[in-house]
């Protein structure tokens, strides 16, 4: 069984229109080896899979064309961007590590990112 240590850094507001890029860094592991997952959790609800991510390979769910993934081997990290932000964006979002086997690695921090209307 594989351990990882993952952390969201604090984003702050923003507001409708900006954009938003979340970072996801692995203390343990590289993010070259693993394809990453981002989940998102509204108020209320359970999390739920948004967007996932290997090289140059994608797939989500929903409305795709405002969320783009990509990795920094240097800085040993995943990022999340997402355009456009809508006030229904606003959630608790999850990274996570998905490595061949029908299993989802989670063990992270989370942020919540705050859309002022």
């Amino acid at each position: 069984v594989a351990c990882f240590c993952m952390a969201i850094k604090r984003m702050g507001r923003k507001r409708p229109g900006q954009t938003v890029k979340l970072s996801c860094s692995l203390s343990t592991g590289t993010v070259t080896s693993y394809d990453q997952v981002w989940l998102q959790q509204k108020d209320g609800g359970s999390p739920r899979f948004l967007y996932y991510y290997y090289s140059s390979a994608s797939a989500g769910s929903g409305d795709l064309s405002r969320f783009s993934a990509s990795k920094e081997s240097s800085q040993n990290t995943w990022y999340l961007t997402i355009s456009n932000l809508q006030p229904e964006d606003e959630a608790v979002y999850y990274c996570a590590v998905w490595y061949n086997s029908p299993r989802l690695e989670v063990s992270l921090l989370s942020m919540k990112h705050k859309i002022c209307t």
